[in-house]
């Protein structure tokens, strides 16, 4: 609610406000509960955070209803953690430069991580 305020008196758009005020109400909303004109774009911003928890090795606060906005994007083939490793790591590893250390370094952990016998580092 904060950031919308700010950006209303820099005069965003309304769009743009309206997705930011309503991009946590997707942890704990069906997306069919969902008020908004813009259920796609909080559905992946939702699933941003999401993917960001997953990064950070955090769980999230709430994912009771990933599997539907994860549907909501066509993306039923994966869970979330599938998406994440398959579809988003290979994208942020291509442009890893780009990224803040933080994230860089944590992409390159897991990545490591991942090759290693049972996941595990010895």
């Amino acid at each position: 609610k904060i950031g919308a305020c700010l950006l209303r008196s820099w005069e965003f758009p309304e769009n743009i406000l309206s997705i930011i005020e309503a991009q946590y109400t997707p942890e704990f909303t069906h997306p069919s509960h969902l008020q908004s004109a813009y259920k796609e774009e909080l559905a992946i911003l939702y699933l941003a955070h999401v993917c960001y928890d997953i990064l950070l090795g955090e769980s999230s606060v709430s994912t009771i209803f990933v599997d539907e906005y994860l549907a909501l994007l066509d993306l039923t083939a994966y869970s979330c953690e599938e998406f994440y490793q398959l579809k988003l790591v290979p994208a942020l590893l291509k442009n890893k430069k780009r990224l803040p250390d933080k994230i860089a370094t944590r992409l390159q952990e897991q990545t490591l991580a991942a090759e290693l016998p049972f996941g595990r580092a010895s």
